[in-house]
């Protein structure tokens, strides 16, 4: 080493290294950890992430973010595969009433189906009240858009299950998330008996985990 050169001074090697850190992760910081009670899981073969994020917000402390994070797209029975966010209650002070669980939501990406869904358990497994938004999803780029699902909570019901799904690659956002009881003026949005299509059985849960959905005479 030449004799001139000078030791670097240690309080520069410090902030070189603080302001590499600050640029690598610049496009992440405003995101954090999704809370409890909310969950997220995958269906099918492809993989996603959900956070919240604190910069995207539409108001508040921060919307819940839902996107794709690779694998292969799956088709199985007719269901794409998807990401979900989701929260499970007990129906007790539910039951009987009509409920309306609504939230902002707006895409970015999205090349497969998205939007709000919610379902109601019985014991044994049986749902009869689901929506997951079928013919009224959110499918299109752009501001937020105002969704909501308004449906009956059959008097013996034992668990609600709600939240938001992204099927197929691109990015949803969810936020100003509401569930409330409403009265009879208010109109139901989509009631399935029984239900049995492979949606419901996609959110189908139980104590073992996410299992088909079982009418009333035990079958599938």
């Amino acid at each position: 080493m030449a004799a001139g050169c000078a030791a670097m001074n240690p309080a520069i090697v410090l902030l070189a290294a603080m302001l590499a850190y600050l640029f690598t992760t610049a496009s992440t910081w405003h995101n954090t950890v999704l809370l409890a009670p909310w969950t997220s899981r995958d269906v099918g073969t492809a993989h996603y992430a959900a956070q919240i994020d604190h910069r995207n917000a539409r108001t508040g402390p921060g919307a819940k973010t839902l996107y794709y994070h690779g694998g292969a797209i799956s088709q199985t029975r007719g269901l794409s595969s998807h990401g979900v966010i989701e929260q499970v209650i007990s129906a007790r002070k539910f039951a009987g009433q009509r409920i309306r669980f609504s939230a902002q939501l707006r895409s970015r990406g999205a090349d497969g189906a998205a939007g709000l869904w919610l379902r109601v358990d019985q014991q044994g497994g049986r749902c009869p009240v689901f929506d997951d938004m079928r013919g009224r999803p959110i499918v299109s780029d752009g501001d937020w858009q105002p969704r909501h699902i308004v449906l009956d909570i059959p008097s013996d019901a034992e668990r609600i299950s709600f939240g938001a799904y992204l099927a197929g690659k691109g990015q949803l956002w969810m936020d100003e998330v509401k569930f409330e009881i409403v009265n009879k003026n208010v109109s139901p949005t989509r009631i399935i008996s029984h239900a049995t299509g492979a949606a419901a059985r996609s959110y189908a849960h139980s104590a073992k985990g996410w299992l088909p959905c079982v009418d009333g005479q035990g079958k599938h």
